[in-house]
Order: C-alpha cells, then structure tokens, then sequence
C-alpha cells in the first residue's frame, strides 16, 4: 500500500473515530459497511457480480502505521475555547436562531428566518411567536374597530 493511500485511509479513520475498520474498493474509494462498498464496487465494475479482486478490501485502524502529518496540538491551557462537536455546534445555532425567531416583530420575518429549517425547537419558537403576532395583530384591528 502506498504512502498517499495510507495517510488518505488515516485521514478517513480520524475523521471518524468510531470506525474501527474500513472496506476499500479498487478505485480507492472506502466506506464503513461492506454493502456500501459493494454496491460501489459492482457500479464501478458495471456488472452485478464481483469477480475476484473487484471485492473490497477490509482495511483495520491497526493496520495502518501513518505518522501523523502535524505534530500534536499543544494541551488546552484553561483560556482556550474547547473545540465543539458537530451537535454542540447545531444546538448553539439552534439557540440563536430560536432568539432571533422569538425577537421578530413581523410574521413574514419569522417566515424568513426559519425558510428551509427543520430543527423542531426553532420551528416551535416560530410558531408560538407566530400566534403571538397574529393574536396582537388581530386584537389592534379590533381595537381600531371599537374607537
């Protein structure tokens, strides 16, 4: 196995620790589950069955011996930003965009923030302020009525 197809299987395994192996195809492509590359192999090969040497190849973490590209990050020293998971960094998005929501004045702002959005705690902040907006907005017109 070259160099360049070692430290690219490491950059895949640090990428995603929880892998503890990887199946690899013909064309250097690797997956985590021997059906994806399977169905990945039989695509590049153009047929439905795999002859011999088409199969992925199974590549385990322990297998590869890749000295790291950089050197170590020194330790965090108390002042320094802890870095974030991908979840920690949707839920703090998720809370500004919840604030954001919760401080528009206009329904069709509310819409505008949350276009295309699925987090359900946003799109619940949405809806309450929505109903908000729609009850001050129909309680002025009936204000206006009665004066």
């Amino acid at each position: 196995m070259t160099p360049e197809r070692k430290q690219k299987l490491q950059d895949v395994f640090d990428a995603n620790p929880k892998l503890d192996e990887l199946y690899v195809c013909e064309d250097d492509q690797a997956f985590a589950t021997n059906h994806s590359a399977r169905n990945h192999a039989t695509t590049i090969a153009g047929t439905a069955r795999l002859n011999e040497g088409q199969e992925p190849v199974v590549v385990t973490r322990t297998e590869l011996t890749v000295v790291a590209k950089t050197t170590p990050a020194p330790p965090k020293t108390g002042g320094e930003p802890e870095e974030l998971t991908p979840a920690q960094l949707a839920q703090q998005q998720a809370k500004a965009l919840v604030a954001k929501v919760e401080a528009a004045a206009t329904v069709e702002e509310v819409d505008a923030l949350i276009a295309g959005i699925t987090w359900k705690s946003v799109l619940k902040a949405a809806e309450a302020n929505k109903a908000e907006l729609i009850a001050a907005a129909e309680l002025a017109a009936a204000n206006e009525g009665t004066s």
